[in-house]
């Protein structure tokens, strides 16, 4: 039984540890007013946009990020967040944090 033990306790820590990311700081660019509207996010230090859609009142799923690279170009890649939000409507302008 010990074994298994610290086997499941040694698991649970690595799941726990991959699954809380730091959170991203992320401004709203437009208005949100409805579960369905695209949204469209950009990071607080402005080198990538986020690309996403309100889920419910509370919640913005995020789904691509384009980032910007030293060269001009930019990447686009999947990126799952969640954005917790208080409720709608949310200003443009607004900081959020998106959470893997």
């Amino acid at each position: 039984m010990g074994k298994i033990h610290a086997a499941l306790v040694a698991m649970t820590a690595l799941m726990a540890g991959t699954a809380s990311a730091d959170p991203v700081r992320v401004v709203t660019l437009t208005e949100l007013h409805e579960p369905g509207q695209p949204a469209q996010l950009q990071g607080a230090g402005g080198d990538c946009r986020y690309y996403g859609s309100v889920d419910e009142p509370t919640t913005i799923l995020i789904e691509v990020s384009v980032c910007s690279k030293e060269d001009g170009t930019t990447e686009e890649a999947p990126y799952h967040a969640v954005a917790k939000i208080s409720g709608l409507p949310v200003p443009a302008g607004t900081l959020v944090d998106l959470t893997k």
